[in-house]
């Protein structure tokens, strides 16, 4: 898994907005080292979620109020949101 910070989410938001047309940010947020959860946000509220993001967490992507709270990636999306592309996932173990 590749390492991602606030940096890179910044830039790779910035980078969207201007060349790829993309219908979801796609976001793996894991707790306390656990499997991530993959939460979809529609392009629509996208901006709204980097606000969010900017404000709520720190530059290693933890939740600044519960730093056990973790995005370890994130990804936008034309529209293939597969979990199982994503971490190799097998039917049956979600």
């Amino acid at each position: 898994m590749r390492k991602v910070t606030m940096n890179s989410m910044l830039k790779d938001y910035e980078s969207v907005q201007e060349e790829v047309e993309y219908n979801f940010l796609i976001v793996f947020v894991s707790v306390d080292g656990a499997k991530p959860e993959m939460i979809v946000n529609p392009r629509e509220n996208v901006d709204a979620k980097m606000v969010y993001y900017r404000s709520a967490y720190d530059n290693d992507l933890r939740l600044k109020a519960n730093p056990k709270i973790q995005i370890v990636d994130y990804q936008f999306s034309e529209g293939d949101i597969s979990l199982n592309a994503h971490y190799r996932i097998g039917v049956g173990e979600l």
